[in-house]
């Protein structure tokens, strides 16, 4: 289970995650899903899919889950749910959330073998970045689940911005 983290709305958060979904998927040729939590509405909207629609199977090959809330549930008790169902179906994982953590991104921490944080580099993001890796290095197992820092450079204003000393790893702006 990779869990990614993103800091900044559209900055290319879900496109990097499906993309490590479609990779999962390309060189193990084993069951994989993705998931966008907590409302998978992009999705949902840019694949014209039908109201109630659960999984999604994508043309490259891994499933694309679209779980219906159940309201009544406490948010851990569904994220726990959901996690029997990916672990009973699917050998790999990619979960995208945002920098907010609730009991349902507490329960997928419990469960990450690797956490990705990704935002761009600006000040008020490395800043959100920082914060949120004391957050996830606080609630998982750090012998067991690794931690990972991107920057990613996904608007042209932020390519010649200074890389802060924390990332890990960078990605640099592409005009397409």
């Amino acid at each position: 289970l990779i869990l990614t983290f993103h800091v900044e709305e559209f900055s290319g958060g879900t496109s990097f995650s499906t993309l490590l979904a479609d990779k999962f998927y390309e060189v193990k040729k084993t069951p994989t899903a993705y998931l966008e939590y907590p409302n998978s509405w992009r999705i949902v909207s840019s694949a014209k899919l039908s109201r109630g629609t659960q999984v999604y199977h994508h043309a490259d090959g891994y499933d694309i889950l679209l779980p219906q809330q159940d309201s009544y549930l406490p948010a851990s008790t569904q994220a726990t749910i959901l996690m029997d169902r990916i672990r009973s179906n699917y050998e790999n994982m990619v979960i995208h959330t945002s920098d907010t953590i609730d009991e349902a991104t507490i329960a997928f921490l419990e469960n990450a073998d690797l956490v990705i944080i990704m935002g761009p580099p600006t000040k008020e993001s490395v800043r959100r970045i920082e914060n949120l890796q004391k957050q996830i290095r606080s609630r998982i197992r750090l012998e067991d689940t690794g931690v990972v820092t991107i920057i990613n450079r996904s608007k042209q204003e932020y390519q010649d911005l200074e890389l802060p000393d924390m990332a890990d790893f960078e990605l640099p702006y592409l005009a397409d």
